[in-house]
């Protein structure tokens, strides 16, 4: 089964076997999915119609194609879809309520850096005779480097990120046990969690730019999904 990218109807119809032709021809063309990433709207298409429902479409394949385009690692591929975070590759789309035209959001992680062994040459430190001492320049240059102002979208994706690590394994918690007697701390709890990053994300500067405010508001959507499933949680176990 061929996955990739597409772009216009020329572009999808090369790469299609006869029968997804003969869909794409009658106006069903092939199941997809289109993944955000910053300003890039990046168009996942499976072979044939169908093949989401089928679940034949993994997550795996959504996260290694993207990977693939955007010259990355999978590791550094995160994918979330209606709040929740797409971990395992082996999921069907289906499974996840993921239809065809989806919208998934992507992030991108830093690559970890190989740590050397100890002893290794490249962790050896030649012994001098004398100080040394660091040409002024190099400290200045280290110092600009800290101080690199990020991007609106950088912005936006460091705060969803950390509330990948941080936030979303509480919620993930609270819904597989939402408690009964704790008079609704932990729900107090984890919804200031969710406000001060909506917070956090409503002070991002966007600068004008209208991909930048666009993609703030799809975060902020999301930490209302966060909010809807931790108040569904609540109301059900109260019932």
């Amino acid at each position: 089964m061929r996955r990739f990218f597409g772009g216009g109807a020329a572009g999808q119809e090369s790469e299609l076997s006869d029968a997804s032709k003969a869909r794409f021809t009658a106006g069903l063309g092939p199941d997809y999915v289109v993944v955000k990433h910053g300003k890039k709207n990046l168009r996942v298409d499976f072979a044939a119609s169908g093949d989401i429902a089928s679940g034949s479409a993994k997550v795996g394949d959504v996260r290694a194609t993207t990977a693939r385009t955007l010259g990355l690692a999978k590791s550094q591929i995160t994918l979330i879809y209606a709040g929740r975070k797409l971990k395992l590759d082996s999921d069907s789309l289906a499974k996840l309520g993921i239809s065809s035209g989806s919208n998934i959001m992507c992030l991108v992680s830093r690559p970890q850096q190989e740590t050397k062994p100890n002893g290794s040459e490249e962790n050896r430190v030649p012994h001098h005779s004398h100080h040394h001492h660091p040409h002024p320049h190099a400290a200045s240059h280290e110092q600009r480097e800290l101080k690199k102002e990020l991007t609106s979208f950088e912005k936006i994706d460091k705060i969803v990120l950390e509330a990948q690590k941080e936030l979303v394994p509480m919620i993930e918690e609270y819904v597989a046990s939402t408690p009964t007697n704790d008079q609704g701390n932990k729900y107090r709890l984890i919804s200031e969690l969710i406000l001060r990053r909506m917070f956090a994300l409503d002070e991002v500067d966007t600068h004008g730019d209208p991909e930048a405010r666009k993609h703030r508001k799809e975060a902020i959507n999301m930490f209302h999904q966060y909010q809807s499933r931790v108040d569904e949680a609540l109301n059900a176990a109260q019932v």
